[in-house]
């Protein structure tokens, strides 16, 4: 998967930055050892929100269990983000950001 490729770079710093676009989410990874990696993601987004950072391992684990489609809720980059199975309605995920 797209995160899968991002974690290797996000190995050093533990964060992702996800940046809703129209039609899609973009990751990006960055490390001074390791360079930059990014990643877009096929995404429904609903609204605007700016840039927040992740721990790569808490969203990974968050995204596995949750099967193939996911509804993210983000309402800011100091907010938590809220993560529904699409499938499973009673499958609640919550992740801390981290400062970018």
């Amino acid at each position: 998967s797209a995160l899968s490729s991002i974690a290797i770079v996000a190995k050093d710093t533990g964060r992702v930055e996800v940046t809703p676009g129209s039609n899609s989410l973009t990751l990006r990874a960055v490390s001074q050892e390791s360079g930059e990696a990014v990643a877009e993601v096929d995404a429904d987004v609903d609204g605007t929100v700016e840039t927040i950072g992740l721990s790569h391992k808490y969203l990974f684990e968050g995204l596995r269990s949750m099967g193939d489609e996911v509804d993210m809720m983000m309402e800011s980059s100091v907010k938590a983000v809220v993560m529904r199975s699409s499938d499973d309605c009673d499958m609640t995920y919550m992740l801390m950001p981290m400062r970018l």
